[in-house]
């Protein structure tokens, strides 16, 4: 859609604004370091990044750390590429973690933006679309997709979904049948990379369903049949997702499918409380499907999203813009909220980052507001929220300057957060202080007991200190649960080996090979005992 030179230049104080103070709630992010959180296997430590050329090509083929999403690898190895450096020392990123957190605010910084066009486009307002487009791009609950490295897949994810978005509501709106078939076809084109970048963007035709069908008012006929084909691409990725994910990383709770809609509920009135109440915000709030149905919280927690969905619903006539808002945040949520089952989600019902696309929702709920009520005391008091939430957000990316801050802000918030504990735990194994690892990998079998990978982490700590069997009874605890642990095959096997008895170590290597065929240590330990696996 051709926009008029008066036009674009209205649009470049609200634009510099957009960007400055954006810019500004994260101007820390760019001297954090990595987090041993899953940064270690996408990135540092990922073998496909760290030759002379990343092999990006392997991305593509198949799936990595239970996921299929190729595109952000790509992006990723195209970073690592230029982001090479000799470590800091043995066992330190090799890998200049300050490109990584650039391109993660650039991302952010341009889906602030295409928030924006897009608002401006439903609306016709700079200034309301100014202001719904900040309140995405500086509330707090968007830190953990900017800060966190790893977050790239929910802010690329993001940036193409608002993209195909854009592109849709731009062939909608277009006369022109020639300028329609290319515009649609680009908007699919953004669709697919954004399904390749990650699996929830599935959600966007359901977004761009509600758009079309309550504010553009377009007949639902039309709509739907325009947005059929992008549910059909999403389902290949939704089959890829789920073959991708690991039949044994399950912590063993199935939630039954009457209690799910439940716990959709209740995952909705969490977020609901964030967006209104941004503090305590951090990365495991431990809020498993188990424990919450065990509270018995999900019987009436769904209510308060039933109400506000009334409310909205009630003032559609005055703020046809409300109900579409409320639409567009449960839609964005839709893939995360518990009706389907995947890993994660059985530790924690919630997290910070699914967020990211739904924010959509609320910044819409507030750009209408201004357009609607464009008065002074209104202007000013969103001015002034903006401005609280820019300057929480700088507070609060601070804790994402490394793991062990990180990490410990979670303990204050959530003391039983396993995570927190197993990553705290690793990080002092790594700096040889084994006992308060141990005190970290306890702490988290108090929560999880039957947690094969802790028990096995916790008789390593246990040995180092002199603990022999203490650290015996762990191991044989870690067999028991998961026969099938490789490296706690292999760690037992080592020790077993370390006071002669070689007979029940090569046993344990066999079966550490025979679970794991791609394990090397175990394979090498055999060799050098002259048992070739």
């Amino acid at each position: 859609m051709a926009e008029s030179p008066s036009r674009t230049r209205r649009s470049i104080a609200p634009i510099l604004l957009l960007l400055v103070v954006t810019a500004a709630a994260f101007s820390e992010a760019r001297s954090f370091d990595f987090v041993a959180w899953d940064d270690d296997v996408n990135l540092y430590r990922n073998e496909y990044f760290l030759g002379d050329t990343p092999d990006i090509a392997h991305f593509w083929r198949t799936p990595f750390f239970g996921m299929y999403i190729p595109v952000t690898y790509t992006v990723w190895g195209l970073l690592a590429g230029v982001a090479k450096q000799a470590p800091a020392a043995p066992g330190m990123p090799a890998l200049n973690p300050s490109i990584f957190h650039l391109a993660n605010l650039a991302f952010h910084l341009l889906n602030v933006l295409l928030v924006f066009a897009i608002l401006r486009q439903l609306l016709d307002r700079e200034w309301a679309a100014a202001a719904g487009a900040l309140l995405f791009g500086v509330h707090p609950i968007q830190v953990e997709a900017v800060a966190w490295v790893t977050g790239m897949k929910d802010v690329l994810g993001g940036f193409f979904s608002l993209l195909a978005l854009w592109g849709y509501l731009s062939y909608a709106a277009e006369k022109r049948a020639r300028a329609r078939g290319w515009k649609y076809a680009a908007a699919t084109l953004a669709y697919l990379l954004a399904l390749l970048s990650k699996p929830s963007s599935a959600a966007v035709p359901v977004v761009a369903w509600i758009l079309d069908c309550f504010l553009l008012r377009r007949p639902w006929h039309l709509t739907t049949r325009a947005l059929a084909p992008w549910v059909f691409l999403a389902l290949p990725a939704a089959v890829a997702t789920k073959l991708a994910q690991d039949p044994d990383a399950s912590v063993g709770f199935i939630t039954p499918l009457w209690a799910r809609p439940l716990v959709a509920g209740d995952a909705l009135t969490f977020y609901l409380g964030k967006l209104a109440l941004p503090v305590g915000l951090i990365p495991d709030y431990s809020r498993s499907p188990a424990s919450i149905l065990k509270s018995g919280q999900v019987y009436y927690t769904w209510l308060v999203p039933a109400a506000l969905a009334g409310i909205a619903w009630a003032g559609r006539r005055r703020c046809p813009w409300l109900p579409v808002s409320f639409g567009l945040f449960v839609a964005g949520l839709l893939p995360v909220l518990g009706f389907t089952r995947f890993v994660f989600q059985e530790l924690s019902t919630v997290a910070d980052r699914y967020v990211y696309l739904a924010m959509l929702g609320p910044a819409l709920a507030l750009a209408g507001l201004a357009s609607t009520y464009d008065l002074r005391w209104v202007r000013a008091g969103i001015a002034g929220v903006l401005a609280v939430l820019a300057g929480l957000t700088l507070f609060q990316s601070l804790h994402w300057y490394g793991t062990q801050p990180l990490f410990e802000h979670t303990l204050t918030v959530n003391p039983r957060s396993t995570i927190a504990h197993n990553n705290l735990g690793a990080l002092h194994y790594m700096r040889g202080d084994y006992a308060r690892a141990a005190t970290h990998y306890q702490a988290s079998l108090e929560v999880l007991p039957n947690d094969a990978p802790v028990h096995d982490n916790l008789a390593m700590a246990l040995l180092l200190q002199g603990k022999q069997e203490e650290a015996v009874r762990h191991w044989e605890e870690a067999l028991r649960i998961d026969p099938g642990w490789a490296r706690a095959h292999f760690n037992y096997g080592a020790y077993l080996a370390s006071t002669g008895r070689m007979d029940e170590a090569r046993e344990h290597w066999r079966e550490a090979v025979r679970c794991d065929p791609e394990f090397v240590p175990a394979r090498r330990a055999l060799e050098q005992a002259g048992d070739v696996p």
